[in-house]
């Protein structure tokens, strides 16, 4: 088995380069007996085409946030990574992001992933770092790229933007009516928000950790049915810097940024479901979305 060019790695986890999919980010990967774990929001509704049946524990998820952790720190060491606007996660320099529902079961790789994800000069610098690595080599003539400054070219390449489908399903979700609308206004365990001009729900921290707000995301998903007819992205803040730019659902105050460290990249109908249960739905979408994309950035 060809070696493989680990940056970052723990007793259950290795970080590496995305060698199919060239994006900014790099992949976390379960090592062998931790492949096969994964966030209970991650197990599709017939896991059989997927060998993906166990549910992280506590330790495990620990594991995986420690990796994602260190990884950022080592990015910081060799390019220091400036505070970013409003790309990859408005605000966050990086993020860490893991698909859900059915963008897991559609994606290609059939055991635990996620990414970090972060701004393509961060990421060209680091990886030209590695450009005379024998297993960057090797991995890269395995690749339709084959070369690493086209490599690089097609991870610049604008990503699909989904826009016109995605808010054609919100409009249609805002007409149609749930009980999970008074699920989700019930709902005490968490304090949500919305991002007016992104897919976006965030989750206010109230000043936990990363694996609390890790578990409440997922706990949320899974209470809420959002695994079972859509999918989507659980993203959450490495920096501690938070994101900007979201509103309360209750009563559209603006968030405090240091209070928003995760969200939910989400498909036009699952936002729409939540956005018409608390009433936001017109307000969305008056907001001027003109020149901006819904690109999945993380």
């Amino acid at each position: 088995m060809q070696k493989e060019l680990v940056l970052c790695e723990n007793d259950m986890y290795f970080v590496t380069f995305d060698w199919y999919t060239p994006r900014p980010h790099v992949i976390i990967i379960g090592k062998s007996g931790y492949d096969k774990k994964c966030l209970k929001s991650m197990i599709p509704e017939n896991p059989k085409p997927i060998d993906l049946q166990y549910e992280m524990n506590q330790k495990e998820k620990l594991a995986l946030l420690d990796i994602a952790s260190e990884t950022y720190k080592a990015m910081q060491g060799i390019v220091p990574i400036e505070y970013l606007s409003d790309v990859p996660g408005v605000g966050s320099p990086a993020v860490l992001s893991f698909h859900f529902g059915s963008w897991f079961a559609q994606s290609k790789e059939r055991h635990f992933h996620a990414h970090i994800c972060i701004d393509i000069s961060v990421y060209e610098k680091w990886i030209k770092r590695f450009k005379d690595n024998i297993e960057l080599k090797n991995k890269l003539n395995q690749t339709k790229t084959r070369t690493l400054d086209e490599y690089l070219m097609e991870a610049k390449q604008p990503q699909k933007d989904y826009s016109k489908c995605d808010i054609k399903d919100l409009k249609i979700a805002l007409k149609q009516k749930s009980p999970e609308d008074d699920r989700l206004i019930g709902d005490k365990n968490v304090s949500l928000a919305y991002h007016p001009k992104f897919l976006r729900l965030g989750f206010e921290s109230k000043g936990q950790d990363s694996l609390k707000m890790l578990e409440e995301i997922d706990a949320f998903i899974i209470r809420h049915g959002l695994q079972k007819e859509s999918g989507g992205n659980i993203c959450i803040d490495l920096s501690k810097k938070g994101f900007f730019g979201y509103k309360k659902l209750t009563n559209d105050t603006d968030v405090p940024q240091a209070y928003l460290d995760g969200y939910l990249q989400l498909e036009g109908k699952s936002l729409g479901m939540v956005l018409r249960a608390f009433g936001k739905g017109k307000t969305w979408l008056e907001n001027d979305h003109s020149g901006m994309d819904m690109i999945v950035y993380t």
